[in-house]
């Protein structure tokens, strides 16, 4: 049964790769296909101008947007 388990909680994982943004951690949220996801992990390179990160689907797809307007 754990196996199972875990094998359904592996299909909510997502790779995304993209340009390098210093700003981007694992504090950040990403909406691909109209669902957001928890970084999980962010590895990537300045030099080579790309990013590798690894997210899981959110269960709870309520997200609340803030803007922080400190300058």
């Amino acid at each position: 049964m754990t196996l199972r388990n875990g094998a359904v909680e592996a299909y909510n994982v997502v790779m995304f790769r993209m340009r390098w943004h210093e700003w981007i951690d694992e504090w950040c949220l990403i909406q691909y296909h109209g669902k957001w996801h928890n970084i999980t992990s962010c590895d990537g390179s300045k030099e080579r101008n790309e990013m590798q990160i690894t997210a899981v689907q959110m269960p709870n797809q309520k997200v609340t947007l803030v803007e922080n307007d400190q300058k």
